[in-house]
């Protein structure tokens, strides 16, 4: 997960690298996740963006690697 993706980075240049990985961009502002949402689209990542905060995650949620 990268959490407060942004931009998609970390996120999305570690996703494009490694494209037997799969992962979530975490973004709660609109406009950033709508961004992200359209990259992984066009770049055909393995990836989820969720429109939500840190703390809304769901607690029984895990991540084998956060940025």
């Amino acid at each position: 997960v990268d959490v407060g993706s942004g931009a998609g980075l970390p996120g999305v240049p570690l996703l494009a690298a490694r494209p037997e990985w799969s992962g979530v961009l975490l973004e709660p502002r609109h406009k950033r996740w709508a961004f992200l949402r359209a990259v992984i689209r066009e770049l055909g990542l393995d990836a989820d963006a969720w429109r939500q905060r840190t703390d809304d995650v769901a607690p029984d949620r895990s991540f084998d690697l956060v940025t």
